[in-house]
């Protein structure tokens, strides 16, 4: 019986066979593996500030199933080359992640992806309701989930040019995060213990501080 061995836990092995995939396998990998597994664990953050929402939960939830729909499928269609619209897709190897850079680069997708999900979550449910006090008849958490899935596409369309540490891109990106940091604080209170889990908190103040560590990264790279 042959056996792999050591071999099943080399990372640059098992990383070429995936990108040798060809058809809907490698959709299927790029879209699970990279998309949800990828995305899940980088938003964990803010899907638990979400879903904690004490007002509006019902049209933030709904917004962020929307975003994370559409994030993960851009990336999976991204990543394989077929959305040629926005360039190469900057992937990461196991080798890159072995460095400053990559670490750097994972961080920062991280912070990304967590204000795309808030700012989804809240400004599709802000939306939403003001839409549906004017429009009668309109389903508020209906029109967030369509609201997230749009901002979900942009935000995977704009990634390849977020992350290029310019000083060009510093001001909004920097900016992107503490509106989505801000709006956070608004609606989900994560510090109103008497509203939320406590554990929001924490959450909070830890994407508070990537998104810190993200913006001196990028003020030290963009000189």
């Amino acid at each position: 019986m042959q056996r792999d061995g050591p071999a099943v836990f080399d990372d640059d092995r098992v990383g070429r066979e995936r990108e040798e995939l060809t058809g809907w396998d490698r959709v299927l990998t790029d879209t699970i593996y990279y998309g949800l597994g990828g995305v899940l664990l980088l938003t964990f953050p803010a899907q638990w500030l979400v879903f904690q929402t004490p007002t509006i939960d019902l049209e933030a939830t709904a917004a962020v199933w929307g975003a994370l729909v559409a994030t993960i499928l851009g990336i999976g269609f991204a990543r394989g080359g077929h959305l040629e619209a926005i360039g190469e897709w900057p992937s990461l190897s196991g080798r890159a992640l072995g460095s400053v850079g990559g670490y750097c680069s994972i961080l920062t997708r991280g912070v990304y992806l967590c204000s795309t999900f808030l700012i989804a979550a809240y400004g599709g449910a802000v939306v939403a309701i003001a839409v549906a006090s004017v429009i009668g008849g309109v389903n508020a958490s209906g029109l967030a989930a369509i609201v997230g899935v749009c901002v979900g596409a942009i935000a995977v369309a704009a990634l390849p040019t977020v992350l290029e540490n310019t000083h060009r891109l510093a001001p909004v990106r920097i900016g992107y995060h503490a509106f989505a940091i801000i709006t956070t604080l608004q609606y989900a209170r994560p510090f109103d213990f008497s509203t939320g889990d406590p554990a929001a908190a924490l959450f909070a103040i830890g994407l508070v501080a990537a998104a810190t560590v993200d913006a001196v990264w990028l003020l030290r790279r963009s000189r």
